[in-house]
């Protein structure tokens, strides 16, 4: 009778215990849903709107056409501008880029300005715009709707071949124009003469000289 009585005991106990711990199981648990629940949201994916500017770490991204880039160039009167025509899938115009990024930098302090034209196709933008912020590319940046091809040469008047370059006088002007294979081009210098001629309409600038639009 002692066994037994021992033996009921601990059942007794043992049930006491397991249905405590229910209680407190479902006293936290009904705690618990009371509590506001920490959502975490994933980053959303950088997103060019097809009409608006796209602006993220300094990189402007303007998405457009023809009369876009014309816009664009009458806001900067005043200025000399280098306009640079490129694609990320053209070796020599990613070589050469980062070039156009220093000479924004060195000489944007004294009335000069650059704005890039990607021959990128419109649904490309992510791609460039990667590609731009790696770069460091905080000056205006231009990818059109025109894409490659003949649409893009006819509608900004120029050849084929990229990386090509325009440099603007303050008016508006065209003076130079650059390739990285000048040779047969009409009025066309080499990629190394883009320094210098940046400087030589600079001096005009400061110094105000008029100048001869070609």
């Amino acid at each position: 009778m002692w066994i037994t009585s021992r033996q009921t005991n601990r059942r007794t106990h043992q049930t006491f215990l397991a249905v405590a711990l229910c209680v407190i199981g479902l006293f936290v648990f009904v705690s618990g849903c009371d509590q506001p629940r920490k959502t975490i949201t994933p980053a959303p994916e950088s997103e060019v709107s097809n009409t608006n500017t796209q602006v993220d770490n300094g990189v402007n991204l303007l998405l457009g056409n023809r009369q876009t880039y014309d816009k664009w160039l009458e806001e900067q009167r005043g200025k000399i501008v280098l306009i640079d025509f490129w694609a990320t899938w053209c070796a020599p115009c990613v070589q050469h880029f980062p070039d156009s990024v220093a000479w924004y930098h060195k000489y944007r302090d004294q009335g000069f300005t650059i704005l890039t034209v990607s021959m990128n196709e419109p649904q490309e933008k992510d791609v460039v715009h990667a590609f731009l912020q790696r770069q460091n590319a905080v000056m205006d940046n231009l990818l059109t709707e025109y894409g490659a091809g003949g649409t893009f040469v006819e509608a900004f008047e120029i050849p084929g071949e990229i990386p090509y370059y325009l440099l603007i006088d303050e008016n508006g002007g065209i003076r130079y124009r650059f390739s990285g294979e000048p040779e047969g081009m009409k009025d066309c210098e080499g990629l190394d003469r883009i320094p210098d001629r940046i400087e030589e309409l600079l001096r005009n600038l400061s110094t105000g000289n008029p100048t001869t639009t070609n």
